[in-house]
Order: structure tokens, then sequence, then C-alpha cells
């Protein structure tokens, strides 16, 4: 599988990065590159990429990695919606909500703990309408037992 990523470069806190085409499979081994097809410096965001060969290479069947991704956006060589660089999670958005306003979360549980509990009650009505019946059955039966034991002294 054909892959469009960075290969980074450079020294020490002056990295530039190359955008190149690797296969997925063999590039981690052996860290080469089917075609170097531009290139980027994250300090100065600085970037060129070869439109011609990056669509030729989409066509094949290549995978942008997301930052590739939406450099090509930026570039306008692909259309499309960016793509998040962070997928957060959403316990981790919960936490940074409650962060934010403690008071709105507080109410959004007590909304959700008042659903909860309206759901339950016909669940729980339903189960005690069929104890009901359960036991008014086992009364009527152990009375009947009752007579039949009498007539038949």
């Amino acid at each position: 599988m054909l892959t469009i990523r960075l290969k980074s470069e450079g020294k020490k806190h002056q990295k530039t990065m190359r955008i190149v085409v690797v296969d997925s499979r063999k590039s981690s081994i052996s860290n080469r590159y089917i075609e170097k097809i531009g290139w980027w410096i994250p300090a100065d965001h600085k970037y060129a990429v070869n439109k011609e060969r990056a669509l030729y290479w989409i066509s094949k069947g290549a995978k942008p990695s997301t930052t590739v991704h939406n450099l090509l956006i930026e570039e306008k060589i692909i259309e499309g919606n960016k793509i998040p660089k962070h997928n957060h999670s959403e316990k981790a958005i919960e936490a940074k909500n409650k962060k934010d306003n403690p008071e709105v979360v507080k109410t959004e549980n007590k909304e959700e703990k008042k659903e909860i509990k309206e759901e339950t009650k016909p669940e729980v009505a339903e189960e005690i309408k069929t104890e009901e019946i359960s036991e008014a059955t086992v009364t009527e039966t152990q009375t009947e037992e009752a007579e039949n034991s009498q007539t038949t002294n």
C-alpha cells in the first residue's frame, strides 16, 4: 500500500521535512522512498508540493497522512475538509468541559439522571404488577387446595 507522508531531515531545531511517496510495508524497515514530491519547513510553515506528481500518486491509490492531507488541501491540490490532528476521546472532552463550565455539566448530569429515572419507572411498575399477579394466583391455588383438603376430610 502506498502512502504519501513526511520524512524528517535536517539538524536539531532546524527540521525540514520531505513529502515522499513510500510503500508502507517496507518504509519503516528500509527508510527508503519511491519519489520525493515536495518539502515542508514546519518552523516557517513554508512548503512546496509538485501538484502533478501528487495527483498521479493519489490516482494510483496512495493515501496521504493526516498532515500531508491538510497541506494538500491548503495548496488546493485536493478538495475536502481538513482532518483534525488529534482525535480526542469523549472522556477527555467531557473533562475539559467540566473544567471550563462545571455548573453546566452538573445540570446536564441531573437532567440525565431524571431521564434515566423516568425510563426505569414503567419497567419497575410492570415488574410489580407481575409480582402481584403471581402472588394472587399463588393465594388462589392455596385457598383451593385448603378447600379441597377440607371437603375430603
